[in-house]
């Protein structure tokens, strides 16, 4: 039976967790690997046997016998290999954001289109157990007709280091607002409202609250603080405060469903990049959140294998989304609300 050959553009911590993933796969071969730091490249491949591997991106997808490729380099460089990779005839999975501006959002889109290549865009944390459940709930009308949603998020600023390459809006809410939009079965934002811009230690911009409403009437709320690490008397900030606290809560005309998210946070911003954190989420999460990624890579490489019928609605909702992360920024500079 032909296997899919896949390449990788991106080795990072969760480039690692693809490949990986890949590797269970009984369809799916992994023919070649890329990665700008040297350093960082020949570790990987040698680690997993990759044989094949390339420093510059434009090397590899110009060989033919890459099917598929997966894009896990930081957020502001998905847009120059995925481009690349639909021009040369290759399938793509994309992390999100899938891109950072909405004109490279649609310019990815369109490439795809063009080419007649799937394009996949990740949505990890609609996988995962607590946002399954609530979804199941919502569906089953557990707590009637849903009205709002509200995501409430507090990180201490030990956690700094994690959201470091640009504005957290792009590595948080995109995700955030990504569940938001899932759970109410919504077909695009109406309305939107942005408060808030302070500046983080290293300039990176900051979201205090996005007020929304979708066009089926479901309105919400996603709240953002930073908090400062209190006295830890002889200990390290990680061994004597909790890091991350949050919660989504639906509300509905019968009923109101809440749970904890904050261990799920670590899996936004760069997770993966841990050095500086001495108690990062617990094992359990981090097998539940590679259980998922199998499972999203599977599907994917099936859809491709049985030559399924190509549709991109998970990248029109990843071009709605990086629109609205756009606008974020006009509604705070000029402190009005937007509509859709």
């Amino acid at each position: 039976m032909k296997k899919l050959k896949v390449g990788i553009i991106g080795l990072g911590h969760w480039g690692e967790c693809h490949l990986q993933a890949y590797q269970t796969l009984n369809q799916v071969e992994v023919v070649a690997i890329c990665d700008k730091d040297e350093d960082r490249l020949r570790m990987v491949a040698d680690k997993y046997g990759i044989h094949t591997r390339y420093a510059n991106e434009s090397e590899m997808l110009s060989q033919d016998n890459i099917d598929l490729v997966s894009i896990t380099t930081h957020e502001i460089e998905h847009y120059s290999p995925a481009v690349h990779a639909l021009q040369s005839g290759k399938h793509i999975i994309v992390e999100q954001p899938l891109a950072t501006n909405p004109a490279a959002a649609v310019e990815i889109w369109k490439q795809a289109i063009q080419n007649n290549r799937y394009i996949f865009v990740s949505r990890l944390l609609r996988r995962l157990a607590p946002y399954q459940a609530v979804y199941q709930a919502i569906k089953d009308g557990k707590i009637g007709k849903l009205e709002r949603i509200e995501i409430t998020r507090s990180r201490s600023e030990d956690l700094y280091p994690m959201y470091h390459r640009l504005p957290t809006f792009y590595e948080n809410l995109i995700p955030e607002m990504d569940i938001a939009f899932w759970l109410s079965d919504a077909i695009r934002f109406d309305w939107m409202e942005t408060f808030g811009s302070k500046a983080m230690q290293n300039g990176i911009r900051n979201i205090d609250r996005f007020d929304f409403i979708f066009d089926n009437g479901v309105n919400g709320c996603l709240t953002n603080t930073w908090t400062t690490p209190t006295s830890t008397h002889g200990k390290t900030p990680h061994q004597s405060e909790q890091l991350t606290s949050g919660s989504l809560t639906c509300f509905g005309d019968q009923g109101t469903i809440t749970i904890d998210t904050s261990e799920l946070y670590f899996l936004l911003g760069d997770p993966w990049n841990r050095s500086s954190l001495t108690s990062p989420g617990s094992e359990e999460l981090l097998d539940s959140s590679f259980t998922a990624l199998r499972e999203q890579l599977q599907e994917s490489c099936d859809s491709i294998l049985n030559q399924s019928d190509i549709h991109y609605s998970s990248i029109k909702e990843a071009n709605m989304l990086v629109n609205v992360a756009d606008t974020m920024l006009r509604s705070i500079d000029f402190k009005y609300s937007v509509t859709f």
